[in-house]
């Protein structure tokens, strides 16, 4: 029964990311069924610490302070006190670092079921992949929430097949709605949502929007997401270079993305690789028609009917698909929109998501 389960999930950090929002969503689906949930986290990052807070999900930074480069020997530690105290039947840890260090912890351990979950599609089998990879030998089980991450997990790792239960990401559809009555931007706004890093292909972005302005193409392109990371500067010079100024902004992070979303004609996620895109979907649940890079899960996600995909390293395949977008007539945007919020319904739902949680200790 969900009332005597005690459940503890493992991240580094409370950020903005797309892996954060998905386990305090998790966190509180699962307190909402019953269970005695605790999140734990170990760099002091704490963006969704509120929404756990004004949730009554318990949770805490085991390190005080939570500095940004920590001391791993004193995380695993600190983790394996927290799982002493807490004593949980069920640990879900998100991120590489999280996963290595409760799997080690496992190893001995054997008090609680493991569930690592993977929130990206694996693109350079490195050291620390092969690591992680290798602590999984002591995981229950091993949750990626992409099916190209599952199929790259059979394919490297066939011995972890059996262990492998695919989670894709949910939405929580009764706040990310479309929006009853549209704004009339002067000009498309063109939205892009994630952190500004070189996964994201921002920069490949710019040639392309550059090439858009110089046509003649009338739009405003906004990317909102956290800066923090070094390949933000070379795209903040690039817009520069490139005089974007009037046409493109980053505008940083937000708490409420619901209102951005709605306000927006069209979204692109122009990355050269994902998981299951968390960004990609809330779009598609405001109403909003969209434009992504083939990679990935992304071709599972977009339909014809609500989008378009493009070669995210071919500029002229990028641009043609940017164009048609910005050029097609409204009509044909709001039919979009619509398939995408009819699509969203189906595909992104939070009760199937915490129901196939359930399956793996109930089943």
């Amino acid at each position: 029964m969900a009332e005597n389960k005690k459940i503890l999930l493992v991240i580094d950090a409370l950020n903005s990311g797309g892996a954060q929002r998905q386990l305090v969503g998790l966190a509180k689906l699962l307190k909402d069924k019953g269970y005695t949930v605790r999140v734990i986290s170990y760099i002091d990052l704490p963006f969704y610490k509120s929404f756990l807070d004004e949730n009554e999900v318990d949770n805490k930074c085991v390190i005080a302070g939570g500095p940004v480069k920590p001391d791993y020997l004193m995380v695993y530690g600190a983790i394996k006190e927290d799982i002493k105290s807490f004593k949980p039947d069920i640990v879900i840890s998100y991120l590489v670092f999280p996963c290595i260090i409760t799997s080690l912890i496992h190893r001995k351990d054997k008090s609680f079921k493991l569930i690592v979950s993977e929130r990206n599609t694996t693109q350079k089998l490195d050291w620390l992949e092969r690591f992680k990879f290798w602590t999984y030998r002591w995981a229950d089980v091993i949750v990626p929430n992409s099916h190209s991450q599952e199929r790259f997990i059979k394919s490297n790792y066939p011995k972890y097949s059996d262990k492998l239960v695919t989670i894709t990401n949910f939405v929580d559809t009764d706040t990310f709605v479309p929006v009853e009555e549209r704004v009339d931007n002067p000009v498309p706004v063109l939205l892009s949502v994630g952190r500004v890093m070189r996964q994201k292909n921002v920069l490949k972005y710019q040639k392309v929007l550059k090439r858009l302005k110089d046509d003649g193409i009338k739009f405003k392109a906004l990317w909102y997401g956290s800066e923090r990371d070094p390949y933000f500067k070379e795209c903040a010079e690039n817009r520069k270079v490139l005089e974007l100024g009037k046409v493109f902004e980053f505008k940083g992070r937000v708490k409420d993305m619901v209102d951005v979303y709605q306000k927006a004609d069209i979204f692109c996620l122009p990355s050269i690789y994902e998981g299951y895109p968390n960004v990609l979907c809330e779009a598609m649940c405001c109403g909003l028609p969209v434009v992504a890079s083939d990679v990935c899960d992304n071709p599972d996600i977009v339909e014809p009917s609500c989008g378009m995909l493009f070669n995210p390293f071919d500029e002229d395949d990028m641009y043609l698909k940017l164009k048609t977008m910005l050029t097609s007539p409204q009509e044909e945007w709001s039919a979009m929109g619509k398939a995408s919020s009819d699509i969203s319904k189906v595909k992104f739902s939070r009760s199937e998501f915490v129901e196939k949680y359930e399956s793996i200790w109930n089943g």
